[in-house]
Formats: structure tokens, sequence, C-alpha cells
């Protein structure tokens, strides 16, 4: 009786141990993603504002960029600028977008904005 007693005590010890670590795991494995995700979505952000811009490069357009990035003065900084972005992104953007935003880069159009958002939009939310 007392054997079997100790051995349910034993067993309930050992799994909540083991639930506790899978937790651990889990909860490690979801901060990950998390961190990727929002860094992912920050950067999608500012390069969506790059494309806005250099797809409408007026003055108004490089006006308001240069507003909170000083370091753009012209269209030519805003292509260099893009460049560098691309060369980021391949450290985290899935190949659709990196394919799709190095086209833009190519020719810089509103459809071709179009096209490397919905590349975005796949990558983060799907």
């Amino acid at each position: 009786m007392l054997s079997n007693i100790s051995l349910i005590i034993t067993s309930l010890g050992v799994g909540g141990l083991l639930g506790v670590f899978a937790k651990s795991i889990f909860d490690r494995r979801h901060l990950k993603f998390t961190k990727i995700f929002e860094f992912k979505e920050r950067r999608y952000q500012a390069i969506s504002i790059l494309m806005l811009a250099a797809s409408n490069p007026s003055n108004y357009a490089i006006a308001k960029l240069t507003q909170r990035r000083p370091d753009i003065g012209n269209r030519e900084d805003l292509d260099r600028e893009l460049e560098v972005e691309y060369n980021n992104a391949m450290l985290f953007a899935s190949d659709a977008v990196l394919r799709r935003l190095k086209e833009f880069i190519g020719e810089k159009t509103l459809a071709r904005y179009e096209t490397v958002a919905k590349a975005m939009r796949r990558d983060l939310y799907f």
C-alpha cells in the first residue's frame, strides 16, 4: 500500500516536471516567434515607406521622407537606401518578398509596389 502511494506521488511529481519543462520550451518558441514577427513587421513598414516615396518621387514625397530620415535628401539617396534594405532583407524576408523587392528596385512603379506589399503580407500573416 505504501509503495503504491509513493509510486503515485512520484508519478505526479515527474509528470508535473515534464509539464513545466514542455511549457517552458513552448513559451521560449512563442517568444522567439513573436520577436521575429515584430521585427519583420517593423522592417517591412520601413521598406514600404521607402518604396512609396520611390514609386512617386515628387519633391513633396522626398521632403516628407526627409523629415523622418534626414539622411535621404534626394532620389539617389533613396535608391541607395532601397538597395541597402534589399541586402538586409536577405536575412529575414521570404524568397517571394526578395524576388518582388528586386523587381521593384528595377522598376519603381505602384503596380510593383503592390506586388511587394502583398508578398510581405503573405510572409507575415499566412
